[in-house]
């Protein structure tokens, strides 16, 4: 290796270390507490996005239910229409 190369390797191994010994000592509470507190949170969001999910679910259910009662009431209308015109081209023969 060249000279170069093993300065910057040195000085990355130094300053991870640095990193290291930095995060242990300022870290604020024990790694335990912490990958609970981090479960947590994540629990957290989990449910979240599952009322997320849940609140899509049921906006969309009730999309459809507006958009079945919508196509019934234009085939009930269609049928109406349909007899009237009947009715009207029934009354025109006469």
């Amino acid at each position: 290796m060249s000279k170069k190369t093993t300065q910057i390797l040195g000085a990355l191994m130094a300053g991870t270390l640095i990193g290291a010994a930095l995060g242990i000592l300022f870290a604020p509470n024990k790694g335990r507490v912490t990958r609970k507190t981090i479960l947590g949170k994540a629990n957290d969001i989990a449910l979240e996005q599952q009322e997320a999910e849940r609140d899509k679910t049921n906006v969309a259910a009730a999309q459809k239910r507006h958009i079945e009662s919508f196509a019934n009431d234009k085939i009930k209308m269609d049928k109406i229409l349909k007899t009237i015109q009947q009715k009207v081209d029934a009354v025109n023969a006469l």
